[in-house]
């Protein structure tokens, strides 16, 4: 197992919950989506994200052997390697060895981890986020409320996601030129080799023209949200575009042409919700308020469409909507 840097023995904060008791709620009620009727859990969201943030000493939003080791040492608890490996697999669902924020928070809110099927619980809650994502492609529930863990969950993703391709774009010295290129690489496959817009690990390192390395794997894998082994490229671009030079209107005119790829001169709500996907760097369903207050701002007419000079004109009324800012540091 990987080990973390040695660091200086931390104080637990007051905030870092401790092993729930076994008069806590049953795990059907920590885990909530919306549509759910459940009582409150016994530890907060923001106690939760804290204590995991507290925890993942190398800021790579995974927690590992090393890891958990040096915090119970802290806290004056001796565990063998036995013991922590233990720990990890009552719920390693996807058996990496660590710790993701879902499996850390599916721990802390039950009452008895080491009797419960902790798989089985978070397999149902990802088959749930699964079903809202699937609404929300198919365009249904317009304006989903998130619940709380999700809307967490997005933070931490957006944040891993922000990391990488900030250090993508140092290692390969990414500039506007260096994204219109590639896309223009992508748009040379041939579209039965790349369905729905979407390519392999295989070939997005062939159209960025980078070596297959881990770092790399790991951002596949960030935006392989339907975990096909593929990802959208656009969506890539989009969110590169947040980290490199390139003035407001190129930059709103080059997403406006990279979904419009018959030339018809228009796109719609659904291709709005895609780039405000990829620019914002969160699913569909929490961008779908965003893409209709761009619709009815843009569009002139009621046919369902706007033009690129439509686009370029709502961007400058709504910067923020369209455009969200994000600090390097």
């Amino acid at each position: 197992k990987a080990k973390s840097p040695t660091k200086q023995p931390p104080q637990p904060p007051p905030s870092v919950p401790t092993s729930p008791d076994k008069t806590s709620q049953p795990m059907a009620n920590a885990l909530t989506l919306p549509g759910d009727e459940k009582e409150a859990p016994e530890f907060t969201e923001e106690e939760i994200i804290a204590a995991f943030k507290f925890i993942d000493l190398d800021h790579n939003n995974f927690v590992g052997a090393a890891e958990i080791r040096h915090i119970l040492i802290c806290m004056g608890e001796m565990i063998t390697d036995e013991e922590i490996d233990t720990m990890i697999a009552m719920v390693d669902v996807d058996g990496d060895g660590q710790v993701s924020f879902k499996e850390f928070r599916t721990l802390i809110l039950h009452p008895d981890p080491a009797t419960a099927n902790l798989t089985k619980d978070i397999s149902e809650l990802e088959e749930k986020e699964s079903n809202l994502e699937k609404q929300a492609l198919a365009g249904k529930h317009v304006g989903l409320d998130l619940s709380a863990f999700q809307r967490q969950k997005e933070m931490l993703q957006r944040e891993a996601k922000k990391k990488l391709l900030i250090g993508f774009v140092g290692d390969n010295e990414v500039d506007f030129d260096f994204i219109k290129h590639a896309f223009s690489r992508y748009s040379s496959i041939p579209k039965e080799q790349r369905k729905n817009g979407r390519i392999t690990f295989e070939q997005f390192c062939q159209v960025v023209d980078v070596e297959p390395i881990t770092e790399y794997k790991q951002i596949h894998a960030l935006f392989d949200t339907e975990e096909k082994g593929d990802i959208d490229f656009k969506e890539f671009c989009l969110s590169l575009m947040n980290f490199v030079e390139v003035e407001r209107e190129i930059r709103v005119r080059f997403s406006f042409q990279m979904f419009d790829e018959m030339k018809t001169g228009f796109i719609s709500i659904k291709e709005i919700e895609e780039i405000l996907r990829g620019n914002h760097m969160i699913s569909l369903a929490s961008v779908q308020r965003k893409a209709s207050t761009i619709m009815k701002q843009a569009s002139t007419n009621s046919s369902g469409y706007i033009t690129c000079n439509e686009f370029v004109v709502v961007s400058k009324k709504f910067p923020n909507i369209l455009l969200p800012v994000f600090h390097a540091a």
